[in-house]
């Protein structure tokens, strides 16, 4: 399964979820925000976005991952820790692979911020976990 695969699939284990939600548009694209514990909410785009907007793939021993500037934006804001708990209690195929990639995500963006110019962040990612690279610009 790629990464693409399953970002997708825990977007719409989500939606099949019992997690209170709510929709909305940021920029013109469509966010899914689900209510968690008390008060909390996160967002990730709507599960077709996602199927549209996500790239990432496997090139020799790293797994890349290219983020919108919407996603970048949304690691900034702290979503990106919301989507991760989200996930996790909402099934189980993402829970690992999310926290892992979201954790190197946060520190990039807390470190570097958001790329300039809307571009997009590219990551590449050893199995173990770590940034073996990244950029702004496009794959």
């Amino acid at each position: 399964m790629t990464i693409r695969q399953v970002w997708y699939e825990a977007s719409k284990e989500l939606e099949r979820s019992d997690l209170p939600r709510g929709y909305r548009e940021v920029d013109g694209v469509p966010i899914a925000e689900y209510a968690v514990g008390d008060g909390g909410v996160f967002a990730l785009p709507a599960p077709a976005v996602f199927e549209n907007r996500v790239r990432a793939g496997i090139e020799g021993r790293s797994i890349w991952v290219e983020y919108t500037p919407l996603e970048q934006q949304m690691a900034a804001n702290g979503s990106v820790a919301g989507i991760v708990a989200g996930i996790c209690l909402a099934g189980p195929v993402a829970c690992v692979v999310s926290a892992v990639i979201s954790a190197a995500l946060i520190t990039y963006i807390s470190t570097m911020g958001v790329c300039p110019n809307s571009q997009r962040l590219v990551m590449y990612y050893s199995y173990n976990g770590f940034v073996k690279r990244d950029y702004c610009g496009n794959k």
